[in-house]
């Protein structure tokens, strides 16, 4: 419903706009680029920055007009109709070229409509590029739709339908390739160095990580939740802002060393300890990042091997702050009686015996006290009489 007295946008002229946006700040850097000052004649150098044509909607280069910098229209047609030794860029717009143009004509979201000259290329994303008779292109002619070139016209370059999808399509997996390659590179030398620093302490919480998987699991999710929560929370005070963007920035470095605790465990199950650590790391860590190939698994795989990991770290921490645990074995007693069966030894009743019960079980000690204690007492009866 139209309010009268105002004037309604549509959606495509949203659309539009927020693209001239973007694509103002490319422009702006390519007129940058250009002569801010034309050539001198002994009087001076005469700047030129009127020359330039960049505005949102139409822009005009006039018939006889001869500017030496770019030339860019957003959200209208820039129509050349004089020469210009730069490029002309559009968006939202077709480039009319009757003239003569330096550079190469670039339009996203429109046509490219040439019956002059362009000494380069002429592109057209989102649109067609159109040749008419007696026009001459001495670069290449691309567009998305096929392009149109008239029996009259000269092209030195290629003619070529763009497929913005598969070119888009193909910069999508090259740049997951190069992000995969930068995590296996990264995650391989530093656990390289962390197992070469502190190897005895990894393989521990990778051991931890199969004996307790429970606990792994249940002390990895409270991290997981519980970290990024503190950070929040901190981040609401003046007081508490370093706390959470400090927190906030461990929380890679913690996932890092939990996924490498997990390749570490994966690799312990077909290297066991102790033989070589650094084997099974990398026999775990090829595991993974093969797994990270996977079409939309490979968050997954490192979201849960850095839960797991964080988790068996925890855990092997808490058990190495409690200390090791006083043994109950029948080898305790064993051992804390050895004081009782020395004192025999001493009275110098039973030397030989004492000795060698030491290195006999629980039961045979035993007996060997039992009969050297019942030895003393007849030894002093002759002293007596």
């Amino acid at each position: 419903m139209r309010i009268p007295g105002t004037t309604q946008i549509a959606p495509t002229t949203v659309r539009r706009r927020v693209l001239a946006a973007v694509f103002l700040v490319g422009a702006l850097v390519a007129l940058a680029a250009g002569p801010a000052a034309a050539q001198g004649n002994g009087d001076g150098v005469r700047d030129k920055l009127s020359d330039r044509r960049i505005g949102v909607g139409d822009v005009f280069v006039a018939k006889g007009e001869s500017l030496d910098t770019a030339v860019a229209a957003i959200d209208g047609n820039a129509t050349v109709d004089g020469a210009t030794t730069k490029n002309v860029f559009v968006v939202s717009g077709d480039a009319i070229v009757s003239g003569h143009v330096g550079g190469s004509v670039v339009v996203i979201d429109g046509n490219a409509r040439i019956s002059g000259t362009v000494d380069e290329d002429v592109v057209a994303l989102g649109g067609r590029a159109i040749i008419a008779d007696g026009a001459v292109v001495r670069g290449d002619v691309q567009s998305s739709k096929e392009p149109r070139v008239s029996s009259g016209a000269k092209v030195r370059g290629e003619v070529n339908e763009i497929d913005v999808t598969g070119m888009f399509t193909a910069l999508g997996f090259s740049l997951l390739g190069f992000f995969w390659l930068a995590v296996s590179v990264s995650t391989a030398v530093l656990g390289a160095v962390l197992l070469a620093l502190f190897g005895r302490a990894f393989d521990t919480a990778a051991t931890t990580s199969r004996t307790a998987p429970g606990k792994s699991i249940a002390w990895g999710l409270l991290v997981a939740v519980g970290l990024p929560l503190i950070a929040v929370a901190a981040s609401f005070s003046i007081v508490g802002l370093p706390l959470g963007l400090g927190t906030a920035g461990a929380l890679g470095v913690i996932g890092a060393l939990g996924y490498l605790t997990s390749a570490l465990c994966l690799g312990r199950l077909m290297i066991k300890a102790p033989r070589n650590i650094f084997g099974a790391f990398f026999a775990g860590w090829a595991i993974l990042r093969v797994l990270a190939l996977l079409p939309g698994l490979g968050v997954l795989v490192w979201a849960g091997a850095s839960i797991w990991g964080v988790g068996a770290l925890a855990v092997a921490a808490w058990r190495a702050s409690r200390g090791p645990a006083v043994s109950t074995t029948p080898g305790s007693d064993a051992a804390s009686s050895e004081p009782a069966m020395s004192e025999p030894a001493a009275s110098g009743s039973t030397p030989t015996t004492a000795v060698a019960t030491k290195t006999e079980t629980k039961p045979v000690a035993t007996k060997a006290v039992k009969k050297a204690t019942t030895a003393a007492p007849k030894a002093e009866k002759p002293e007596k009489a």
